[in-house]
């Protein structure tokens, strides 16, 4: 029996993601509307891309106001989003981090 490249690749990440909690399944919908793999460099660029708009635009807003407390809980949203991609993307793509 002859196994292929996508057959080892299918058995090697879900030996690695057995014990790390990441679902090699879970997928990431970007800001274009492009669904790529969670945690790929694809979904990291897109959670940055996001984190720095809702930086930018609370930092435009008045001080204590609602509107800034609501993009306070968006970017507090967005930082455990990206803890969580990173972990997966150190699991899914453990030859980029060498």
């Amino acid at each position: 029996m002859r196994v292929t490249r996508g057959d080892l690749r299918h058995l090697v990440r879900s030996v690695l993601t057995e014990g790390a909690d990441v679902d090699p399944d879970r997928t990431y919908r970007c800001f274009g509307g492009r669904v790529v793999q969670f945690g790929s460099p694809e979904c990291l660029d897109d959670i940055r891309m996001r984190m720095d708009d809702a930086a930018e635009t609370r930092d435009s807003c008045d001080c204590r106001t609602d509107k800034r407390a609501a993009y306070n809980g968006l970017l507090q949203m967005l930082r455990r989003e990206m803890r969580e991609a990173e972990r997966a993307h150190r699991v899914l793509y453990p030859e980029e981090g060498e």
